[in-house]
């Protein structure tokens, strides 16, 4: 279902970029991580908390993002702030803070990224806005439709729903 409505905007086929790419939709229980379908919730456990949207922010888990790109997060001890470093750059955020810093420059948000629990779980999981997906994680980028659905691909736009697909 998921190459019937995701196309291209390169020489890269709809298959290349699931395999290389992460897939979400806000609300399911599962995602594509390189091509291979992966629970967001297994028995009862929280493994990385779903996309959601929030007062009209769409929030992705940043955890499924870091293991997508194969990278750490440091929790400090207060529980609220982190560090994230990648090939391309370090971010430094506090969950309910409009601000954060990247490459050593204070950048501003769109959103403050959240701290939430599980309901039945009571697992935390940290969530960020879609739209800084790209200053957080530079030389990557993430692709969104009112359907629901985020692409987070590395270089460039996995999808263009306007030109991709008919209604």
């Amino acid at each position: 279902k998921t190459e019937v409505i995701i196309s291209a905007n390169s020489n890269k086929t709809v298959m290349e970029y699931i395999n290389s790419g992460l897939v979400m939709k806000v609300g399911s229980d599962y995602c594509l991580r390189k091509g291979k379908k992966e629970p967001i919730f297994t028995e009862g456990s929280a493994v990385y908390g779903a996309p959601v949207k929030i007062d009209g922010d769409v929030y992705v888990p940043l955890q499924a993002i870091l293991d997508w790109v194969d990278y750490p997060i440091f929790r400090h001890d207060d529980g609220v702030s982190f560090d994230i470093s990648t090939e391309n750059g370090s971010a430094f955020i506090t969950i309910g803070q409009n601000t954060a810093s990247a490459n050593g420059k204070t950048i501003n948000l769109s959103a403050a990224p959240r701290l939430l629990k599980d309901a039945e779980t009571n697992v935390e999981f940290v969530v960020v806005s879609k739209d800084d997906v790209d200053v957080l994680f530079p030389g990557y980028f993430l692709t969104y439709d009112e359907m629901g659905l985020i692409a987070i691909s590395e270089g460039e736009e996995l999808f263009n729903r306007d030109s991709d697909l008919e209604l």
